[in-house]
């Protein structure tokens, strides 16, 4: 009976060692590619893409448990306007935004520039609110709150943006608990007899 009490109990632990998942949309003038990174000087695994700036680009990606995560977002600009717009989320406490929640839509407190990631940052800066500028309102689920951003001047070339999510508890994987919990199990077993 304590046998089945305490892997269940490990199986428990080992059930909430999951990934926080991130979600992000994106409306982008006019292409941006995604990654995920947990170190924010490296590029990171590619999430996904838009070219299309009136299509709302979604992707959900699990973030690397106990460390620091980066969403690097590469956008351009062919011509004309220029813009980023942005709505966030994370689908646990696991994780947050540089705001403390778990939400975060485009604003100047996220941080661009226009020589790669890990260099010095810049707030982004204000272009228009969702609503304004030549592109309209973009709804759901796009944050009527969220504001189309960029770097301070526009030259064509890529502007490269980093969102932080903190973390800060190092959660073990499941595989390490999983096997921890067998050798508890058969050490237990092997004590009784």
């Amino acid at each position: 009976m304590k046998i089945r009490m305490t892997l269940a109990a490990l199986t428990a632990v080992v059930a909430g060692a999951q990934a926080t998942n991130l979600t992000a949309n994106f409306n982008v003038d006019n292409d941006f590619f995604a990654y995920i990174s947990t170190d924010d000087s490296v590029l990171g695994t590619y999430l996904f893409e838009g070219h299309n700036w009136p299509t709302t680009y979604t992707a959900t990606v699990g973030l690397t448990a106990g460390q620091t995560n980066y969403l690097h977002v590469i956008a351009t600009n062919a011509g004309g306007p220029y813009g980023l717009l942005g709505t966030l989320s994370l689908d646990d406490a696991g994780f947050w935004f540089d705001n403390n929640t778990q939400s975060a839509i485009s604003g100047t407190d996220w941080r661009v520039n226009t020589t790669g990631f890990g260099n010095a940052y810049n707030a982004a800066t204000f272009i228009a609110n969702n609503g304004g500028g030549p592109w309209g309102f973009i709804g759901a689920p796009q944050s009527p709150n969220a504001q189309w951003i960029w770097s301070d001047s526009d030259n064509g070339t890529n502007r490269y943006f980093s969102i932080r999510l903190n973390t800060d508890v190092a959660v073990p994987e499941p595989a390490s608990m999983l096997a921890l919990a067998m050798g508890a199990a058969a050490l237990i077993k092997k004590r009784r007899s």
